[in-house]
């Protein structure tokens, strides 16, 4: 048997690797010439072996990558992702790999592997996560139409009045000063007004895009928004809210939907686990204040607690501790995904009343802080 190390056997070993590898397989000058392409490179491209020789790697890239391709290492490996395009003109994303050999006689290897599957995937996923979050969205704006409702009916109410009551006189022959009719028209106003904000809060927060822009947000309007669209639920289930927001306005860089929906989902579950007690007075806490550069959050009941046992479980989704289907087990999942979207971090404690303390700690929003690119 002649030994593995004999010259005659390993150059057509390694022959018959680079030529039968899935991966793309370049021998390259220091300059990006190609010199030798595997079968896998002539696959993928649609060049032949003799087109590829007369290439060199940044001739392969898309003509909409702006830098074109990293530059070619002169010491050291490099990896990156890029888009490359076929002869066809079809563009397809790729990792690219360059590897330095060959001290005396410059060759760099180049790796390359098609990424489309993985991209796609990733898209798969991304997807997926906002039609769960979305879905999470529709089910607790279940919890929020009977607020809605009351909301609306308000200044339905004050409409109703003011226009009847104008009709009224004018049917009894006793025509409206100008002073009067006027201030019957501000009256109508004012509340077509109020009804255009709270449609505008619901459509905005049903809305499908979540991958908004993201602008400097004041925390004190987006927990404003979040009991507005709770309505009168709080007296509904005889809960005392406590609320106590920053005497300055604390600015996070999010959007208005991204957290009027953490501070929502934080009050329902909040509202949830009283209703599992019997307690003679029920409180939930909703406190905005600023830390040194970060702004925070902090919803608070005096509920049963959390139990230590399940503490790291109740941020996974579909985890819930409520029986019967009442709930998805999906909202505080939310919360900590929409919260990581926006740099925060979310913990949770037991406070000196028994129950939950939520606390999300944002970045202060400065010129160009708290984003995420």
């Amino acid at each position: 048997m002649k030994s593995a190390t004999q010259p005659d056997v390993w150059p057509s070993r390694y022959r018959l690797l680079f030529n039968e590898a899935r991966d793309m397989l370049l021998f390259l000058r220091p300059n990006g010439t190609i010199l030798e392409a595997n079968a896998a490179v002539v696959r993928a491209y649609g060049y032949s072996p003799a087109e590829l020789v007369r290439l060199k790697l940044h001739d392969l890239r898309s003509e909409a990558e702006e830098q074109g391709e990293a530059g070619l290492p002169n010491r050291g490996e490099v990896c990156y992702e890029t888009v490359h395009r076929r002869k066809d003109g079809t563009c397809f994303p790729v990792e690219v790999n360059l590897i330095p050999v060959a001290a005396t006689n410059p060759v760099l290897i180049g790796i390359i592997r098609d990424i489309s599957e993985r991209k796609q995937n990733e898209l798969k996923m991304i997807e997926a996560r906002e039609r769960v979050a979305r879905a999470e969205q529709m089910a607790s704006l279940g919890i929020m139409v009977a607020g809605i409702a009351h909301e609306m009916n308000q200044p339905l109410n004050v409409l109703k009045v003011t226009a009847d009551s104008m009709l009224y006189w004018h049917q009894k022959g006793r025509p409206l000063t100008m002073p009067k009719l006027l201030e019957g028209m501000r009256k109508i106003a004012a509340q077509a007004k109020r009804l255009e904000e709270i449609v505008s809060q619901v459509r905005t927060y049903v809305r499908r895009d979540l991958r908004l822009k993201l602008v400097s947000c004041n925390l004190n309007d987006a927990v404003k928004g979040a009991l507005n669209l709770m309505g009168n639920q709080f007296i509904t289930h005889q809960i005392h809210l406590r609320k106590q927001l920053a005497p300055s306005p604390p600015l996070v860089r999010a959007t208005q939907t991204h957290l009027e929906h953490i501070i929502l989902n934080l009050l329902v579950n909040a509202m949830h686990s009283l209703a599992a007690v019997n307690y003679p007075v029920k409180e939930i806490g909703c406190v905005t204040n600023r830390v040194g550069e970060n702004v925070v959050l902090e919803v608070w009941d005096n509920g049963p607690g959390i139990n230590p046992a399940i503490r790291d479980l109740i941020f996974e989704p579909f985890f819930t501790t409520k029986s019967g289907g009442e709930n998805m087990g999906l909202g505080l999942s939310i919360v900590r995904y929409l919260a990581n979207e926006l740099n925060g971090r979310v913990e949770v404690n037991t406070n000196a009343k028994g129950g939950a303390t939520f606390r999300i700690e944002f970045p202060l929003a400065g010129d160009e802080g708290g984003r995420r690119d």
